[in-house]
């Protein structure tokens, strides 16, 4: 599988001219990835037109299974069966100047048909060999080029959405939370 070599990231992105339709895509602040194996095109979007682009290149990451009792209040049963003990996937992602964005997912093959082993070796084979040494400029450009080149995985995804976003936050200099949404936030809701 070609998409999955280290030596095919470089080629594997490249930054596209116009967007996919010229009328809506620049107000909305979008642009585009051309993944060059597949020669397609993907329209990502940007969630906050009010936040700058910012390039930065991923250097490295580390996962890690973690695994936590639940207390007795928070055991959750039910007729699939008793919950006491759930897996976390844990990530921390590195850019080249030093920034860490760390992320999780809680993973349950009750409840997302995904182990805490297979997001692990998901995340560790086959998502961050496409993002190491690849540059960004949006947290969303990360999970639209993963969701482009892997089927489903949401909550493995979720992880790297997750370390994106805090990464992306502390470059910024932001807390995270500020950098969601496309408009203000309401004072109050008429009623």
């Amino acid at each position: 599988d070609p998409g999955f070599e280290r030596g095919a990231v470089p080629c594997l992105l490249e930054r596209a001219t116009q967007p996919p339709c010229q009328t809506c895509a620049p107000e909305r602040g979008g642009y585009l990835w051309a993944i060059g194996f597949w020669s397609a095109k993907i329209y990502v979007p940007r969630l906050n037109n009010l936040v700058p682009a910012m390039s930065f290149r991923i250097k490295k990451a580390t996962s890690v299974i973690e695994s936590h009792c639940l207390r007795d209040d928070r055991i959750v049963v039910s007729a699939a069966g008793t919950h006491s003990q759930s897996n976390y996937l844990s990530l921390a992602i590195e850019d080249e100047d030093g920034h860490v964005g760390f992320g999780e997912a809680a993973v349950s093959p009750l409840w997302s048909g995904e182990t805490a082993v297979g997001a692990k070796n998901l995340v560790d084979e086959c998502f961050m060999p496409l993002l190491i040494d690849a540059t960004f400029d949006h947290p969303s450009e990360a999970i639209a080029l993963l969701d482009r080149v892997i089927l489903g995985s949401p909550f493995a995804k979720s992880a790297v959405d997750v370390a994106f976003w805090d990464l992306y936050a502390k470059r910024l200099a932001s807390p995270a939370w500020s950098l969601f949404g496309d408009q203000e936030t309401l004072k109050s809701i008429p009623t």
